[in-house]
């Protein structure tokens, strides 16, 4: 049996299948995520991108990071929780 992973917003009306196991994860300190999680930091856990199907609407929110890669945020279209983190630094992974 193969074990997947499955994370949502807030309300639910996005969420994300992963049908493999996280590759890394990591704490960022970084201005934006700082904003985006209203905390010190934000912890994120990565997967590969060919393993994800998200589903729902979504507001995509593109930024320059620190690193200076291209990020692309996904936050939910209804309650605003940012689920998706997409960046050019990690092509083949998606962040949760």
């Amino acid at each position: 049996m193969t074990q997947t992973w499955s994370a949502q917003c807030r309300c639910g009306d996005l969420r994300v299948q992963l049908a493999s196991p996280p590759v890394l994860q990591l704490v960022c300190h970084c201005t934006d995520c700082r904003a985006v999680a209203g905390t010190p930091f934000s912890n994120f856990v990565f997967f590969r991108s060919r393993d994800a199907q998200a589903s729902g609407e979504s507001v995509r929110r593109e930024f320059v990071a620190d690193s200076g890669h291209a990020t692309v945020r996904e936050c939910c279209a209804s309650c605003g929780d940012m689920l998706i983190d997409r960046t050019a630094g990690f092509p083949k992974v998606i962040g949760i």
